[in-house]
């Protein structure tokens, strides 16, 4: 019988203890222990800080790798769009054109497409840049790693690609009045030559740049005109004057 009422006593439930009276024995323990003692609102403001101390790094890192997985997904989808597109028409019948497409660019596959035809595109400091001679229709392209495209088309229409041409000319005593023009770049005045049908350069008197007008000693049979623009384009021409 004893040893059952042991086993009684053993199964029964302690009560908790009292709050006041823990917390005069935590403060009296606590000294002898060499420790500070704290109240209870400092041991609830300790305990939550510990907590953000030591869940606030893990919490951050989880987020770190998926903001980081999300960025990685989305550059290999989606291309940086092709943006700030400059066109920087320098003259002599060229003209400059820059753009950028992003931070991410490195990532994706930028074409330049000029008039149905693939054209070289160099790129420094994220700035990619290309050349034109011609006018005509450019589409940029922007191509990420899963085939997705971001495209711009350009419309290059200031370059001067029209070389210069006679006006009207008549004679005037012993002497023909031709006038040139052009209305891109200008006639280069200083290259413009006269020869006649053996090759031999005709003397000419600029008369009025202005107006365009070159005087020439009218000549036996036929007159050969080479006539340049400052764009690089050039006027040949055969005066028959018989």
């Amino acid at each position: 019988m004893a040893l059952s009422q042991n086993n009684e006593s053993a199964s029964r439930t302690v009560p908790p203890p009292d709050p006041a009276e823990a917390e005069q024995l935590y403060q009296q323990i606590m000294p002898e222990l060499g420790l500070e003692a704290k109240d209870t609102a400092s041991r609830r403001t300790y305990h939550t800080f510990s907590m953000l101390r030591f869940r606030t790094p893990r919490v951050f890192r989880v987020f770190l790798v998926v903001v980081v997985a999300v960025l990685a997904v989305a550059a290999l989808m989606f291309p940086v769009p092709v943006t700030s597109i400059d066109v920087d028409y320098a003259g002599g019948g060229k003209v400059n054109v820059q753009f950028t497409t992003g931070p991410l660019d490195f990532l994706d596959r930028v074409t330049a497409i000029f008039n149905g035809s693939s054209m070289p595109v160099s790129r420094s400091s994220g700035v990619y840049s290309l050349e034109l001679t011609q006018n005509g229709k450019l589409v940029l392209t922007s191509e990420s790693p899963m085939g997705f495209t971001d495209t711009k088309t350009i419309n290059i229409d200031g370059i001067d690609d029209t070389p210069p041409h006679v006006v009207r000319h008549f004679r005037e005593g012993d002497n023909i009045h031709i006038y040139l023009e052009d209305a891109g770049s200008g006639v280069d005045w200083d290259a413009v030559t006269v020869t006649d049908p053996d090759g031999q350069a005709v003397d000419f008197t600029l008369a009025d740049p202005e107006e365009g007008c070159i005087i020439v000693p009218f000549p036996e049979s036929s007159l050969y005109l080479s006539v340049p623009d400052n764009s690089g384009n050039g006027l040949s021409v055969v005066l028959n004057l018989k």
